[in-house]
């Protein structure tokens, strides 16, 4: 159990300093964006993973359990990918510019 959260705390860590070093490069608004966003939504799966992993470990009676939550979880990352990547748009900025007349 061990090995597993320390690989699970490491990729909470890892989102959390690139988050850090990506954040002096951008400007600052005052709403979330799309990478603020994506990042959040990876954090959230990444503790998700870190509880599912504890429960796991109290639950190994079921010996499918492990199974049956990384295919959840491989789905659901999956599904968030796709949704961003592919069916997300950005607003274009004539939409910005016709407020502005």
């Amino acid at each position: 159990m061990a090995d597993r959260l320390g690989i699970l705390v490491t990729g909470l860590l890892t989102f959390v300093a690139f988050k850090q070093s990506i954040a002096d490069k951008l400007p600052t608004v005052p709403y979330q964006t799309f990478t603020d966003q994506y990042i959040q939504t990876a954090t959230k799966i990444m503790i998700l993973l870190c509880i599912l992993s504890a429960v796991s470990y109290k639950v190994a009676a079921v010996e499918q359990f492990d199974t049956i939550i990384m295919g959840v979880v491989i789905v659901g990352a999956t599904v968030h990918h796709f949704w961003a990547t592919r069916c997300h748009t950005r607003a274009r900025w004539g939409q910005f510019d016709e407020g502005d007349e």
